[in-house]
């Protein structure tokens, strides 16, 4: 049987760790760039879905999943907006359809 005092302490203990892993801390780091992309999509119907990208230093990156898909009026151009991720990062990709050409805007990385 707990005496009072060590009753008192396992409580606290356990108040103690419960918020720690309650209110975890996530650090992202947000780059924000301007840059041309190679993009390997898939044209199915209506659809676009880009599968992966080629940043300027040659590197590959495969999409694993399109978070998010939505339109973005730039000046006088409406431009399609795709939040995709890998296994640990998010980028969102610009594709201005009237040019044919594809932007990185954003990375999201977690630190």
């Amino acid at each position: 049987m707990l005496t009072s005092f060590a009753f008192r302490a396992k409580v606290q203990v356990n108040l103690v760790l419960s918020v720690f892993i309650r209110y975890t801390i996530y650090i992202m780091y947000v780059e924000k760039l301007e840059e041309p992309v190679r993009v390997f999509a898939d044209f199915s119907g209506t659809k676009v879905r880009p599968i992966a990208f080629i940043r300027g230093s040659g590197r590959r990156y495969t999409i694993k999943e399109v978070n998010l898909v939505y339109r973005k009026m730039v000046g006088d151009r409406q431009h399609w907006c795709f939040a995709c991720s890998d296994e640990a990062n998010t980028y969102v990709l610009f594709y201005d359809p009237e040019s044919l050409q594809w932007t990185l805007r954003e990375v999201q990385m977690e630190g």
